[in-house]
């Protein structure tokens, strides 16, 4: 398992921490004492419960229908709009008839 972690001094010694856990931290006298002591908390965690990995699907545009305001919409489709005008001129100029 790879992590990130996060070393600060805090006073006079370090705290080593999981990014976007600061809940899950350890301190020590040196910067390598503290990664130390940071890996046996997750070795107690770990064995404490169960590790689980899971994988989140990506979330689809089709998704974030509804999710914007009324005038976020209608910027959203004139950007559309403009694309589509774009490209049709970029074709009659590549096709002319």
């Amino acid at each position: 398992m790879t992590a990130s972690v996060l070393v600060t001094p805090r006073d006079g010694r370090f705290m080593a921490c999981i990014l976007g856990s600061p809940e899950v931290n350890a301190v020590g006298d040196t910067k390598p004492a503290a990664i130390d002591a940071l890996k046996a908390e997750l070795t107690r965690r770990q064995s404490a419960g169960e590790l689980v990995i899971i994988e989140m699907p990506p979330v689809a545009v089709a998704d974030l229908v509804g999710r914007h305001s009324a005038e976020y919409r209608e910027n959203l489709r004139e950007i559309v709009a403009e694309a589509y005008r774009f490209r049709d001129e970029e074709k009659a100029r590549e096709f002319p008839e």
